[in-house]
């Protein structure tokens, strides 16, 4: 049985009693205080209120300046292919990188839209491990295991994406979790506030749009799953990989 969900508490609280020193970044005429104040602003999806400086405004023609919807609040740098709504305040974001990777980001909104709460990403890879355990043929993936909790049954499984990323149903949750876990020195390992929770009617949103996903994300045909590598058919060559064995491949 695998350990009880652990949350780490959370150090970033949005203090405004300590501002910032007033100081020039250099190669610039943006002080901290206007920084921060324009981040602020940024991830609430409004204009930047930073007045401008002698060396004009501090975005330029940066888009990360520009107004923009809170689901569509992406990294500055890279393209959103396609946004799906799951419901429930969720939604998947399928965004390309600057270096041409796809990446895929689960996100939970308050119910004004305004303010993500919660948030996992995933590459290629790790979508792969996901698909073969949320395919109908999977007898022993994770909808077997949700109906067996909706049923009332006790269930704790859990079930490895790669790196540090888990899917998981653990009773009596009545969801889906996707969240990275770390390892502990003592070798326990807990899960972090790095991830999202799926309602059953997400999740089934989430499992029906995956018969879509290699024309969204045409990189999936291209991409093989890590225990098909060649240098995966020993054991010693998976537990030498930092996907598959992320917290001891280099013990290998």
């Amino acid at each position: 049985m695998m350990d009880k969900i652990c949350i780490f508490s959370d150090n970033e609280a949005d203090d405004d009693s300590c501002p910032p020193p007033k100081r020039q970044h250099r190669g610039s005429n943006i002080t901290d205080e206007e920084l921060v104040r324009a981040v602020k602003a940024y991830e609430r999806g409004t204009k930047t209120p930073v007045t401008q400086s002698s060396g004009g405004s501090p975005g330029g023609d940066d888009p990360r300046w520009e107004k923009t919807t809170p689901h569509h609040n992406i990294q500055s740098g890279r393209k959103v292919r396609k946004v799906i709504d799951l419901g429930t305040d969720r939604e998947l974001s399928i965004v390309e990188g600057v270096h041409g990777d796809v990446v895929l980001e689960l996100r939970r909104f308050s119910v004004d839209g305004k303010k993500v709460l919660n948030f996992v990403q995933m590459n290629q890879k790790n979508y792969l491990e996901l698909r073969s355990v949320i395919q109908d043929d999977c007898s022993e993936g994770v909808r077997s295991h949700l109906q067996k909790i909706m049923e009332g049954q006790e269930v704790h499984q859990k079930w490895h994406l790669g790196s540090n990323l888990y899917v998981s149903v653990d009773s009596p949750y009545k969801c889906v979790q996707i969240r990275e876990w770390n390892q502990t020195p003592s070798g326990r390992c807990l899960a972090t506030r790095i991830g999202i929770s799926l309602s059953p009617s997400s999740f089934k949103k989430l499992c029906s749009i995956d018969v879509d996903m290699d024309k969204l994300i045409p990189e999936l045909c291209d991409t093989t799953r890590c225990a098909f590598s060649p240098d995966h058919q020993n054991m010693l060559g998976a537990l030498a990989c930092g996907f598959c064995n992320p917290n001891g491949y280099l013990n290998y």
